[in-house]
């Protein structure tokens, strides 16, 4: 419970620091990250051990997921798009005047009058290829 504790708490102070408040789904993605880390070595690591496993898989928990953020944007919808035509396209995730953040931050601010022509926008090319694939 050692790697899992400090990996949270680092993960926390780090965010907390970086972005002024704790960023609660990267502190529990750390947790993971600090048993995934002391797991395969538990019965030879000790408590200091646990310890440092614990604060350098939550730095490397948080490191490492806005390296990839800027990398890896709808990762999976481009492995979907390997195997079915596919478009992706973002709507709305940023309001003129505003700072651009990426997806899936805390400090995301997103423009909320495009999510009515987000959604007919997606609305309608569902029914123009069920259409489309009925007249076919």
């Amino acid at each position: 419970t050692i790697a899992p504790s400090l990996a949270t708490c680092t993960t926390m102070v780090y965010t907390w620091v970086k972005n002024g408040k704790p960023d609660v789904s990267m502190c529990l993605n750390a947790a993971l990250a600090g048993l995934v880390g002391v797991t395969a070595g538990c019965d030879a690591v000790d408590a200091l051990g646990a310890a440092i496993i614990g604060i350098v898989s939550g730095l490397l928990v948080v490191i490492f997921v806005e390296w990839l953020d800027l990398r890896m944007t709808a990762e999976d919808f481009a492995f979907f798009a390997q195997k079915i035509p596919a478009c992706y396209f973002r709507i709305g995730i940023h309001e003129p005047g505003t700072p651009f953040s990426n997806l899936h931050r805390p400090n995301l601010i997103v423009d909320e009058r495009s999510i009515e022509l987000a959604s007919g926008l997606v609305a309608y090319n569902a029914v123009m290829a069920l259409e489309n694939r009925i007249k076919a």
